[in-house]
């Protein structure tokens, strides 16, 4: 018994196979092809979608765009290599119907129609509302760190720069040292001439020179550091290492985890996003109100506020940031509040009776409350330190809503679970899965083009695996598109 023999590559056939035999009927592919050319391109706002009436003919932004759905649902990200498939993957040659683009081409398409790619992403979003494939009831929303196309050591700082400055004043003085032995006939060990020392000590004055115009630069601008390959990239830390990046926000459905909502940002904790990312993902799935998960780093008084006023119920954890319980002395949450009375009563049955306002320092309005029998009280050193005279406690104008939220947790414990589930899950799969750990664009509008591409790519393969290949392209080819 022999092996099995492949063909003879030289053999010619009569009636050579059609492309479109070497397709499967259940591709992933033949999803992009109809959802594609089922777009208004030149609705959408695609570049090169009006011909001009000379010049070398352009490829369809049609073609352009089925060639980066494809590479982000394959883990080909880069315009190299998806140069490269254009010329060995059956499919892509299938799907762009043997067209081979330039990476040239292919990466301009890119940097040139971000927001047009943006609204190819709000139209699949509203494919799915149409099948019923959003649940409009909840959302879990989260952040990640995704690394720019920056390396740290292309990252001015005014630390930074003050060490290169010493390091270059201790080698200029060096070089000096050397000049003056050579002066002295007691260079014998120096390999350097005299005038090779000068053009060192030149080019080293001309360095450090360059690095306090870069500080004084710093100190003008009023700016910490500076990224010098994206500027738009900040230095993000939430207690691991630093990230030089952007910080990605997700808002993801209950009901098939669907991405209802993203967004790319520069800022280095979440405690801003909250009521933004709500608002987006109840407005992009059609609800009138919705419920909105996240975890502590979201947890604001600001944002609670925003959210109950844009009818979003929030279910946002919180850390205990009291120095008293830790310090072992009574806590806020030891003081009971009576609403009716406006006072606080404390766990020795005193009252805290309100004295005024503040004004925060992130400007919010604080009631003042205060008891006045503190010097005689039995457990004073359980509650107040020693040379304190009488506890305070300040209390926001809207606390009600704090404590309503956490109310909400407390009766249904399950949510945080529920919201790692969901919103974990799509930053593990663009991490691992598809490799999109750092971004390969510079500027935070192309970085946001990158991650409409992988966000797009995650609802159609979540779409695909709820209702299926052929169910998709059914409810495509009887869907009049309405952009």
């Amino acid at each position: 018994m022999g092996y099995k023999r492949g063909e003879n590559r030289q053999q010619i056939s009569l009636l050579p196979d059609a492309l479109d035999d070497y397709v499967g009927r259940d591709s992933l592919v033949r999803f992009v092809d109809q959802f594609v050319e089922a777009l208004d391109f030149k609705a959408l706002g695609f570049t090169r979608t009006v011909l001009a009436e000379t010049g070398r003919p352009p490829y369809t932004p049609a073609c352009l765009l089925k060639l980066y759905l494809y590479g982000y649902l394959h883990q080909h990200r880069s315009s190299r290599q998806l140069a490269r498939q254009c010329r060995c993957n059956i499919e892509l040659i299938w799907l762009l119907e043997k067209l081979t683009p330039e990476h040239k081409t292919i990466a301009d398409f890119r940097k040139d129609n971000g927001e047009a790619i943006r609204g190819v992403v709000r139209e699949f979003r509203s494919f799915c509302r149409e099948l019923g494939l959003f649940g409009q009831q909840m959302v879990a929303i989260d952040g990640s760190f995704f690394k720019a196309s920056n390396s740290k050591d292309q990252v001015l700082s005014q630390k930074k720069l003050e060490k290169e400055e010493q390091r270059i004043e201790r080698q200029i003085e060096k070089y000096l040292e050397d000049m003056d032995r050579l002066d002295a006939e007691e260079g014998d060990e120096i390999e350097l001439t005299a005038e090779e020392l000068a053009e060192k000590i030149r080019l080293m004055k001309d360095r450090l020179k360059q690095k306090q115009e870069q500080r004084e630069s710093l100190s003008e601008a009023g700016e910490e550091y500076r990224c010098l390959s994206d500027s738009d990239a900040r230095m993000l830390r939430k207690g691991g290492p630093t990230v030089i990046g952007y910080n990605v926000q997700i808002a993801v459905d209950d009901k098939h985890h669907l991405i209802a909502s993203h967004d790319v940002t520069d800022e280095g904790n979440d405690a801003r996003q909250l009521s933004r990312m709500a608002k987006q993902a109840r407005d992009n799935i059609g609800a009138e109100s919705i419920e909105a998960v996240a975890d502590s780093g979201y947890h604001s008084r600001a944002e609670l506020k925003a959210c109950a006023d844009d009818k979003i119920t929030a279910y946002v954890s919180f850390r205990d940031t009291s120095s008293s319980k830790s310090q072992g002395r009574y806590g806020k949450q030891d003081f009971i509040y009576d609403e009716a009375g406006d006072c606080y009563h404390c766990p020795a049955g005193e009252t805290l009776k309100r004295v005024g306002k503040s004004k925060s320092k992130t400007g919010l309005m604080l009631h003042r409350y205060r008891a006045s029998g503190c010097g005689e009280c039995a457990i004073r050193n359980q509650c107040i330190k020693p040379k304190t005279r009488h506890k305070q406690i300040n209390r926001w104008e809207h606390e009600h809503l704090v404590d309503e939220n956490a109310a909400r947790l407390a009766a249904n414990p399950a949510m945080m679970s529920r919201r790692k589930g969901l919103a974990e899950h799509p930053f593990g799969t663009f991490k691992r899965w598809a490799g999109s750990e750092h971004f390969l664009m510079r500027g935070k509008h192309k970085v946001g083009t990158e991650m409409s591409l992988a966000v797009l790519c995650y609802n159609i393969k979540r779409a695909i695996q709820v209702l299926g290949l052929e169910t998709l392209i059914q409810a495509l080819k009887s869907r009049r598109v309405v952009v």
